[in-house]
């Protein structure tokens, strides 16, 4: 080997070390605040009576998606990519990690879609969607949950072979991530842009065939309806820039394992880091949406802190 390639494979060891020093420091705090806001969306679905419609059974349960993102898939990371686990047991914990994460994108890109649709639903089709009850919401997350799973477990039938350096391993990894990038993002994401564009159309004209008089009555109620549709859209925007590239990233590692593109290893994996990184974002901004942006959350959660604020006031006067 030469001198020259011994010095970046240096170069690319010393960055790995590096890469494993900043891991810690990184994701821990974001697993924390994954843990901490979704913890409020609990508290909030299951102590307020008047959360618990239809429409906040989806969220609550999209909820449940990044709480898994912070409880489990960033320690199943930390874990194997410092690593701590013996040799023996490496391979059993990349298969969980990799098949936790997959479950978790899937259930959270299927989440967005119900979401969608029941925005849709309730702004084009009011008498259709007030005919929907709990139960065929909660049927529709049930099926949302098996779908994503079974999904998910696919990669385990070829990992052993894709361990074993075995080609029919790696093309079946290939497949499967090319599959997710088109079933998972491009098709549910054109459904999600064309919804949003159709209910933006919609109020829009709604609002522009009023009279003044109607136009002042509904204010509030229209603009409520904007209110929600950017929350919703933020949520579909922010998952795709979280989501999009780390399945990208996969199906470019799955072709370079296939020697079918070439490209610097040491490049991809600082771009891993950064994509590692970003991705979990999305479980953090997903509950602060609601809280602060969606009206009936963010009014049980002002006046649940202003009672918690008043009641430490009271004892504080008492002593």
């Amino acid at each position: 080997m030469s001198s020259q390639g011994i010095t970046n494979t240096t170069k690319d060891q010393l960055l790995h070390e590096q890469r494993k020093q900043e891991v810690l420091p990184q994701l821990l705090p974001i697993s924390l605040l994954i843990i901490l806001t979704n913890i409020v969306v609990f508290i909030l679905f299951c102590s307020k009576p008047e959360l618990r419609k239809a429409s906040n059974y989806l969220l609550f349960s999209l909820a449940i998606c990044d709480f898994m993102n912070g409880s489990l898939n960033i320690p199943l990371f930390i874990v194997i990519f410092i690593p701590v686990v013996d040799q023996t047991q490496y391979a059993s914990f990349v298969c969980a990690m990799e098949v936790s994460h997959n479950f978790v994108a899937i259930a959270a890109a299927c989440h967005i879609f119900l979401i969608t649709a029941e925005k849709y639903m309730a702004i084009l089709r009011p008498l259709k969607y007030h005919v929907i009850k709990k139960k065929t919401v909660c049927l529709a997350i049930t099926g949302a949950w098996l779908s994503s799973a079974l999904l998910a477990a696919a990669p385990i039938g070829w990992f052993s072979l894709r361990l074993g350096k075995n080609p029919i391993g790696l093309v079946l990894e290939t497949s499967f991530n090319i599959f997710c990038l088109i079933t998972i993002f491009a098709a549910l994401y054109t459904f999600i842009i064309c919804a949003y564009v159709t209910i933006f159309r919609k109020v829009r004209d709604r609002n522009a065939n009023q009279n003044n008089r109607q136009r002042f009555k509904t204010q509030k109620k229209r603009r409520n309806e904007y209110k929600c549709f950017t929350v919703f859209a933020t949520m579909a925007i922010v998952f795709a820039m979280c989501w999009l590239p780390w399945f990208t990233l996969r199906l470019l590692f799955s072709l370079v394992g296939q020697r079918l593109i070439t490209l610097n290893y040491a490049d991809m994996e600082a771009a891993a880091h950064v994509i590692l990184i970003v991705r979990y974002l999305t479980s953090v901004v997903n509950p602060l949406l609601y809280s602060f942006f969606k009206q009936d959350f963010w009014g049980a959660l002002r006046r649940s802190v202003l009672k918690v604020f008043r009641n430490v006031k009271s004892t504080s006067r008492k002593r």
